[in-house]
């Protein structure tokens, strides 16, 4: 197969299969189903044998999208706002040390993971800086990756349904209000997201892609350049992208890992996002803001699964990324002093014990 030829089929083959998947769950009437569906087609699909690798170019314009969407929700009248923050950010930094501390016990005494491998797999939403920390400590890798990717599989899968049964969300809106759409400032914020897109990437900054298209448009937003409204329709492709980029994750895992491990991600999760319902309820009680905005910030999921998540229901999309971005900026100055700490005790009892 000539090289052009890959790249069409490494374009055209996922996201037909996950356009397939996410318009069987629309018929089914699951919810968020050109996300769910598309994860669902192509984990399974990967699984069976099928290469299901997204080319480079769309994974990337994916992220670009997402970050200049997500940005875009935030306007001049949210930075009047921001003391509301203050008391969102400090419940969640005691809600990501709780759950961390949990889940990593839990893992521990339950499944019996040793130390190193048990914290790295409780840290919440940062895969591709769990992932790398992983590479470099004495863990049990494999078991890192598959915890961390269930993880966030059930979250983008399971979380919807959740949500919507349980009434804490309606169904998302179709409605046909009529948005005033500049493209020329459209293309504006395109461009400033990948200019900050390309900064992140020239200081290695991780998913440089999105949260540095995140913060191009926050800017340009944020200070009143732009104003346009974002047309709803744009984000569809990006839904379903997104669910094939994570469908073929779980689709590279080895199989006879998964299922040992499934359980300990599963049991886990339950742990991380009960312990994040106690924190998220008396924050949106006090604040008056809808508890599964809050629980969506708080869950043990990466910024763009969640943000994704929070926009296919009408949430607070800038809420939600903040306060994810937040933790992410905490966890980066904190779990590698963390697993560090937990290398040198184990190291320290095991020369004990000889």
């Amino acid at each position: 197969m000539s090289k052009v030829a890959e790249n069409i089929r490494a374009i055209v083959l996922p996201l037909a299969i996950g356009l397939g998947g996410a318009l069987l769950f629309k018929s089914l009437g699951v919810p968020a189903p050109l996300l769910t569906g598309s994860v669902v087609a192509v984990a399974l699909a990967g699984l069976a044998g099928v290469n299901v690798d997204l080319h480079w170019i769309v994974r990337l314009g994916t992220f670009l999208l997402l970050g200049c969407r997500i940005g875009a929700a935030v306007r001049p009248d949210v930075f009047q706002e921001l003391q509301s923050l203050g008391l969102s950010i400090t419940v969640l930094a005691l809600c990501a040390l709780l759950t961390m501390s949990a889940a990593a016990f839990y893992l521990r005494v339950v499944h019996k993971f040793d130390r190193t491998s048990a914290t790295l797999s409780a840290i919440p939403g940062a895969l591709p800086f769990v992932l790398a920390l992983a590479d470099r400590s004495d863990g049990d890798n494999g078991r890192v990756a598959i915890i961390q990717v269930m993880r966030l599989i059930c979250l983008v899968v399971l979380l919807p349904i959740l949500l919507t049964y349980t009434g804490l969300i309606g169904p998302i809106e179709t409605g046909t209000a009529k948005i005033s759409v500049d493209w020329r400032e459209v293309g504006f914020l395109l461009a400033a997201g990948s200019l900050g897109a390309l900064l992140f990437k020239y200081f290695n900054a991780p998913a440089a892609a999105f949260f540095g298209a995140m913060t191009g448009s926050v800017l340009v937003y944020g200070s009143g350049l732009l104003s346009t409204d974002i047309p709803t329709w744009t984000l569809e492709p990006a839904f379903v992208a997104t669910g094939v980029i994570v469908g073929g994750m779980i689709a590279k895992t080895e199989r006879c890992l998964i299922a040992p491990t499934a359980l300990a991600g599963f049991g886990s999760l339950l742990v991380g996002t009960a312990i994040a319902f106690v924190f998220a309820y008396p924050v949106a009680d006090v604040l008056g803001l809808p508890l599964a905005q809050v629980w969506l910030a708080y869950a043990p999921g990466g910024a763009d699964s969640m943000t994704v998540l929070t926009i296919a229901f009408g949430l607070d999309a800038a809420y939600v990324g903040a306060l994810h971005v937040a933790r992410f900026i905490g966890l980066a100055l904190f779990v590698p002093w963390w697993v560090s700490d937990i290398k040198r005790a184990v190291t320290s009892q095991a020369t004990e014990q000889h």
